[in-house]
C-alpha cells in the first residue's frame, strides 16, 4: 500500500510475477516462457479447477484419494465423475498401490496427488 500498489492486477499477473525466474527455473531446473506458459491464478482452489477444467470432458473420471481438499468436489458439476480411491482412515492413510490399481477404470483421465511441496527458499 506504501507503493500505492491498491489496484487489482492484470489477469496474467504483473510482468515481473511472470518472469521471476527464481521461483522455478533455478530451485527445479524448469524453463518456460512466461508469455504463454504461465497462469497466475487467485489462488490453489481456482489453479486446480482450473487445471482440471482444461483437461477432463463431460463422461471422464476423475480419481481422487480421501481424506481430500474440499474444493475439489465442485469439479463434478460438469458431469465427471469423483471416483475416490481410498477410505477415510484405511491404511492410516497412506496410499497404496493397491487401492490405486483397484480404483482405475477404462474412463478413468485423472488422479489427484495432492502433496506439499516446499519451495526453496529465495535469495
Amino acid at each position: 500500500m506504501e507503493k500505492g500498489k491498491t489496484q487489482y492486477t492484470p489477469n496474467a499477473g504483473t510482468p515481473s510475477l511472470g518472469s521471476d525466474r527464481t521461483i522455478f527455473e533455478r530451485p527445479f531446473q524448469v524453463v518456460y516462457n512466461p508469455a504463454n506458459e504461465i497462469l497466475v491464478t487467485v489462488g490453489g482452489s481456482e489453479g486446480i479447477d482450473l487445471a482440471l477444467r482444461a483437461l477432463i470432458e463431460q463422461g471422464d473420471e476423475i480419481l481422487i484419494p480421501e481424506p481430500c481438499y474440499i474444493s475439489y468436489s465442485p469439479i463434478t458439476t460438469i458431469g465427471v465423475e469423483w471416483r475416490r480411491y481410498r477410505d477415510v482412515g484405511e491404511d492410516e492413510f497412506k496410499l497404496t498401490a493397491e487401492s490405486l490399481r483397484a480404483a482405475i477404470t477404462p474412463r478413468s483421465k485423472i488422479l489427484v496427488l495432492a502433496t506439499r511441496a516446499i519451495l526453496p527458499a529465495r535469495s
